[in-house]
């Protein structure tokens, strides 16, 4: 199938894919089908089709030798951006751990060991006031769920006066019906 100028489907296949180096177009080793081609009854026909193997067989080999530079540049890149993965997420580890270290580990020991003095301790008084801050906010939450518990009690102390209002009431009624009652039977006696 290589003979006489034409191409196997899979050397066609190579030709046509984007962004890789082209086998055999333009190749001085292949004859296109237009020329003709030689007959291969011939000696020389032998020789010239030997020479156009030779020719595909070269062809091939640097788009190989191309195909496996360019996948060696691909890895040697993505090797490069796993790298800077890697040290892009430990600086964002370290930015972490500095912002829930306790102020009492030795400042030294961090990753702003490197900076001068009045800088370090402007640092260290940021921690320390952060820790206040924190210490803050927990308390005032406390006092927040505090005062919410109080005012549910507040709530269901109104209610239970409510209620002791309207029996007080429900009594006071009963009372002056039962004074009416008695007294006015009283008087009905007298008057008898």
């Amino acid at each position: 199938p290589l003979l006489h100028g034409g191409m196997s489907h899979s050397m066609a296949s190579m030709e046509d894919s984007p962004g890789l180096p082209s086998v055999g177009r333009g190749s001085p080793y292949i004859s296109s089908p237009k020329s003709g081609g030689a007959s291969p009854k011939s000696g020389k026909s032998k020789h010239i089709s030997t020479m156009k193997s030779l020719g595909l067989l070269h062809d091939l080999k640097e788009y190989i030798s191309k195909v496996e530079n360019t996948a060696a540049e691909q890895k040697r890149e993505l090797d490069r951006v796993k790298g800077e993965k890697r040290e892009i997420e430990r600086a964002v580890h370290k930015i972490e751990a500095l912002g829930v270290v306790g102020s009492s580990q030795d400042f030294a020991a961090s990753a702003m060991s490197d900076m001068p003095p009045k800088l370090r301790a402007v640092f260290e008084e940021n921690k320390v006031l952060r820790d206040r801050v924190k210490k803050m906010r927990e308390g005032s939450m406390s006092l927040e769920t505090e005062l919410t518990r109080r005012n549910h009690q507040i709530v269901v102390m109104e209610d239970s006066l409510n209620v002791l209002k309207q029996r007080l009431q429900v009594c006071s009624v009963r009372r002056l019906e039962l004074h009416a009652h008695v007294f006015g039977t009283a008087r009905s006696n007298v008057k008898t």
